[in-house]
């Protein structure tokens, strides 16, 4: 029997699938509307990094070791899953290219970052999220903008 985690891949790659199939006659969202379902996907995935990250870490300070083991076993994949779900979102007519070029600057911070994952150490001012986090703030995402 498959897990729980293929079986909700294969229904979000389902999901994704069937709501490419048909007439698009649903017209784009506004900006408000945009900003409020990407700033809830957002926010579910940030709980989910809260949520694993006290999971692994369990009040210790947390090492190098158990940063990038936690990086790579939650962090990335929920991370790699959020950019996955913004970009499925319809974004408001003319505002393709900016909302484009703060997913690319988050997916190039997560790759940077798997390269090398003590970087997720570094302060925000200067850490490889510094220019996504502004380009997502800058358009209204500020739960998916968060350092």
């Amino acid at each position: 029997m498959p897990s729980a985690r293929v079986l909700a891949g294969l229904l979000a790659a389902l999901a994704v699938a069937a709501a490419g199939c048909g007439g698009d006659d649903k017209p784009a969202p506004t900006k408000e509307q945009y900003v409020r379902q990407a700033n809830a996907t957002c926010k579910v995935a940030n709980e989910k990094l809260t949520s694993s990250a006290v999971a692994a870490f369990a009040g210790a300070q947390p090492t190098e070791a158990s940063i990038e083991r936690y990086a790579k076993d939650s962090g990335f994949p929920t991370l790699d899953q959020l950019i996955k779900d913004l970009r499925a979102l319809t974004p408001p007519e003319g505002d393709e290219d900016a909302v484009a070029g703060a997913y690319d600057a988050l997916q190039g911070a997560v790759d940077k970052s798997k390269a090398d994952p003590k970087l997720l150490t570094a302060p925000e001012e200067t850490g490889p999220f510094k220019e996504a986090n502004q380009k997502l703030n800058a358009y209204g995402l500020d739960a998916c903008g968060a350092g």
